[in-house]
């Protein structure tokens, strides 16, 4: 659990704390699966139910269901939260007020009706039909199982209402909790102004929106003990060259790497893996993005060795397959197809929201607490002016015992225009070990470092530097012939 609370930390830090990997969000959802549980819950209508499920009895005692709204749970103070017919039903009126809409309720009849902004939910008790007006358009829809009153309470199915106001909603059958994502009222419970913050990312925006040759150099050496205590170390090192466009992007990667007494490391691999430890010490890998379609494609020696496929295979990757395999945050990955303009630090926090896991309430919670602290970051109020911009640090407790300190500069003009940043980053898990990242952009050039160290365990130090020549660049040629799709490699790796 520890562990789950530091990845998410880690996660929405690295989101944030580097805005210069920052990509456009996407609406599409997928519905939560959740192999060879025991129990799992239909949230959603029978039109879409979840592969291996199985319905819950109704005689699921209501105290084990729980309601978790933006990384907080919602508390029932009367009627609790039930399992009817495998769908999760709520006592409408808590949940409506959590959800920050008006609620009106009409008892002769059973109407209730609930309006946020300019949309509007009506629906009846012993109805299936909901209505949904959103700024004067109009839509009807049916759920699995009728709005129902117990106890003299009303209940409605938690999903259907979540997701008519925009959230994304799943299910922890581990912990018998709906997990609802909402970002409207996340985003509208931002305190503060981001006028710092929205400068620095409207930088980002012009510097990716450009067509540019890409020129990029990575080192990584890491250092370790072997079992008889003697001192080992691989170095690897990249060459990396490539363009990108509005519409795709290629780069080519050549990779080289030596080793120091590491034979009992090799003698851990094995030779059934030995190609894979030749096509490291020396290799060439191709990777296409074709944002228009939202595919990844790569094609390389490493690649054929890891995953076993013939040299001049290229394997794909979409946005889709992604969004299907049901790993934490799949949901949101379709961002890293679409390296597009992202003009507001409100589309970031957007982007980060889409990629909180709806499926485990340990790592849901855990972004949701790193966010409110890493949120203080960027506040207006704290920024400092400095000779060449403005500099704000914040720091915040990421899992019991750890620590994370930001630093970030931005560098404006005379005009008060920004001109690039940096950001430091160091983190302190438990005492055990460190990790200090560093990165600094303009709009020609970046250059990255970071260093973890595990005393008498484990280091690490990465050195990246990159160039950027803009202009106008040929077409990416999208890949074609032999090709294998990664989805069913991955799904095995991560269910």
């Amino acid at each position: 659990m520890k562990f789950k609370k530091m990845a998410a930390a880690l996660l929405v830090a690295s989101s944030l704390a580097f805005p210069c990997m920052s990509y456009a969000q996407s609406g599409a959802q997928v519905q939560p699966t959740a192999k060879n549980d025991t129990t799992t819950v239909i949230l959603n209508g029978p039109n879409v139910t979840a592969p291996n499920a199985t319905a819950v009895q109704s005689n699921t005692t209501s105290d084990t269901i729980q309601i978790q709204l933006n990384g907080k749970n919602i508390t029932f103070t009367d009627a609790q939260p039930v399992i009817e017919a495998g769908h999760v039903y709520v006592p409408f009126r808590t949940v409506f007020e959590a959800l920050n809409s008006q609620v009106d309720y009409d008892e002769p009849t059973g109407a209730i009706t609930a309006k946020r902004g300019d949309k509007t939910i009506s629906l009846k008790s012993g109805s299936s039909e909901i209505s949904v007006d959103d700024n004067g358009k109009g839509s009807k829809f049916k759920v699995g199982n009728p709005v129902f009153v117990k106890s003299g309470r009303t209940y409605v199915p938690v999903r259907t209402i979540a997701e008519a106001f925009g959230c994304r909603v799943g299910w922890d059958s581990n912990n018998k909790t709906a997990i609802v994502v909402d970002k409207d009222l996340f985003s509208n419970g931002l305190s503060g102004s981001y006028t710092y913050a929205d400068k620095l990312f409207s930088f980002l925006s012009d510097v990716n929106a450009k067509d540019k040759a890409i020129d990029c150099k990575l080192n990584l050496l890491t250092g370790f003990k072997n079992e008889d205590g003697t001192d080992a170390s691989v170095s690897i090192n990249m060459k990396i060259t490539g363009s990108q466009t509005k519409d795709a992007t290629q780069i080519d990667i050549a990779i080289s790497s030596t080793g120091n007494n590491i034979d009992k490391l090799m003698d851990d691999i094995g030779e059934e893996n030995q190609d894979i430890v030749n096509a490291l010490k020396s290799s060439n890998i191709t990777l296409v993005l074709d944002s228009k379609n939202s595919v990844f494609y790569a094609k390389g020696e490493l690649i054929s060795a890891l995953l076993k496929v013939p040299d001049d295979t290229w394997v794909t990757l979409s946005k889709d397959d992604l969004e299907s395999l049901g790993f934490m945050g799949g949901e949101g990955l379709s961002y890293l197809f679409s390296p597009v303009s992202q003009t507001s630090f409100k589309n970031t926090i957007d982007t980060t929201l889409d990629i909180v896991p709806i499926n485990d309430v340990v790592t849901s919670k855990a972004i949701f607490d790193a966010l409110d602290s890493e949120l203080t970051l960027y506040k207006d109020s704290s920024f400092k002016k400095t000779a060449n911009g403005y500099t704000s640090t914040s720091k915040s407790n990421i899992a019991e015992g750890s620590t994370t300190t930001n630093t970030l500069n931005i560098n404006t003009d005379n005009k008060d225009s920004v001109t690039g940043y940096s950001i430091n980053s160091d983190t302190d898990l438990s005492g055990i070990s460190t990790v200090n990242a560093n990165i600094t952009c303009t709009a020609d050039s970046a250059t990255a470092t970071m260093t973890m160290d595990v005393p008498n365990t484990i280091n690490l130090k990465l050195d990246l530097t990159a160039n950027y020549t803009y202009g106008e660049q040929p077409a990416v040629t999208i890949p074609s012939g032999n090709t294998v799709s990664l989805k069913d490699k991955l799904s095995n790796l991560f269910n």
